[in-house]
């Protein structure tokens, strides 16, 4: 049963991807933190920050992780700094970044990759409560149950698992390139991007993208 009526009021649109330093959040940390935002002006916005994690997240840290986002080649944090704003340049304490966070996701509709079992998961614990809409939206599922109902030819039938890959490329929308995968601001835009390619009318599409590419990438 739904809780909302029709004529709820809009929200603002928020593209979020981490970067962490392991699978859970009871134990590991997100490091880096991406946030594609669309205001009900319809405005975007992009945000970018890296924290360093604790001590105990580091010593429990997953190579696996570390390596597959280039953690120790990516971190610019300065020594004695706790954050730092990647788009301006002005470092930050730990409790400045959090109120960034928490005002640009309060209220919001929270879209990414799966961001519903990984990224809500580590933003919950950092910010200590989960002020975006109680629905996360998952991009990637998304658009692959709009192209199943549209073109079924393109897309696995009953339970066989779909590649995100594929996806894209059926919706027109560019994936990050190698050098760019599993950083926060790439993997953060292409959710955005994927999310209006599927929600936004023909004549908009391109207005709200910010990874721009010609049919199928």
């Amino acid at each position: 049963m739904s809780t909302e009526s029709t004529t709820s009021r809009r929200r603002p649109l928020a593209s979020a991807d981490l970067e962490t330093t392991g699978l859970d959040p009871a134990r590991h940390d997100a490091w880096e933190i991406a946030i594609v935002h669309r205001g009900i002006d319809g405005v975007v916005s992009e945000y970018l920050w890296q924290k360093r994690p604790s001590e105990q997240a580091l010593l429990e840290a997953e190579p696996e992780a570390l390596r597959i986002s280039r953690y120790h080649e990516r971190m610019v944090v300065p020594k004695g700094a706790e954050a730092l704003d990647m788009i301006t340049g002005r470092t930050l304490t730990l409790g400045e970044l959090f109120k960034e966070v928490h005002g640009l996701l309060d209220g919001a509709i929270l879209i990414g990759s799966n961001v519903g079992a990984f990224d809500a998961d580590f933003l919950r614990r950092m910010l200590g409560a989960a002020p975006w809409h109680y629905r996360p939206v998952c991009a990637a599922t998304l658009a692959a149950g709009f192209l199943y109902s549209a073109e079924p030819s393109v897309m696995p039938g009953e339970t066989r698992a779909f590649s995100t890959g594929a996806v894209s490329k059926h919706m027109g929308v560019l994936q990050p390139g190698p050098d760019e995968r599993h950083t926060a601001l790439p993997d953060a835009r292409w959710a955005f991007d994927l999310y209006n390619t599927v929600c936004s009318s023909p004549g908009a599409r391109e207005r709200y993208r910010v990874n721009l590419v010609d049919g199928a990438a």
